[in-house]
């Protein structure tokens, strides 16, 4: 027997197509090497899914799998922005 189930993920306050957040540098310089980092917190996420992207109509790129803290959050959580949800 196979057993298949979907699972429908929303944030809270968000439209229902919110599903990732992009966290970019201001400025990564070109062409020189950078340890700068595009981090993209798709939401409920596995190792499964895959993740591309491009840059200025380049060529499309795998993203590498990465569990670590999303800048974005840490950022609002440190400045006391992070919004509570009460219950």
């Amino acid at each position: 027997m196979i057993i298949s189930t979907k699972v429908k993920y929303k944030t809270a306050g968000k439209p229902e197509d919110y599903q990732i957040q992009l966290y970019v540098p201001k400025v990564i310089p070109h062409p020189s090497k950078t340890s700068a980092k595009i981090l993209a917190n798709f939401f409920m996420g596995s190792k499964k899914d895959k993740v591309q992207y491009r840059i200025d109509g380049g060529k499309w790129e795998e993203m590498e799998y990465n569990e670590t803290i999303d800048p974005n959050f840490a950022n609002e959580a440190a400045h006391g922005k992070r919004e509570s949800v009460s219950r």
